[in-house]
This record gives C-alpha cells, structure tokens and sequence, in this order.
C-alpha cells in the first residue's frame, strides 16, 4: 500500500459553522456555486468564508453546539 500519512498535515482552510438565522437573507450563492435560501429561524451548518457578511450584520447568530 502507498499510503503518504506526511502529506496535508495542516488543518483545512475552509471552516465550517452551525447558525440560526434571525432576520429573512433571501437567497446567497455559495463558494462551490450553489444557492441557499436563508429564512428567518432555520439553521444551517455553512463554510464561514460564505456568510461572514451576513454574521457581522447581525442576520445570522453561532448556534450553542
């Protein structure tokens, strides 16, 4: 087996994170090209680089995971 367990040592870039939405966003696109409808009380687990925006607007809160 030619297995590298050296390779990718670093933590991955792209973070992820569990938010409630508090205020009606409508629709985003996301960073591989897909759109999310984002509606008042729904909760969705999303890369931060993708709704940073919309956390320091206010519009979407960290949930208590």
């Amino acid at each position: 087996m030619d297995l590298d367990l050296t390779k990718d040592l670093d933590p991955p870039k792209d973070l992820y994170i569990e938010v409630r939405v508090v205020e009606d966003c409508g629709e985003i696109m996301t960073s591989d090209g897909g759109t999310l409808r984002l509606e008042k009380n729904s909760t969705h687990y999303l890369k931060v680089s993708d709704i940073e925006h919309l956390l320091k607007q206010g519009f979407l809160v960290p949930t208590d995971i």
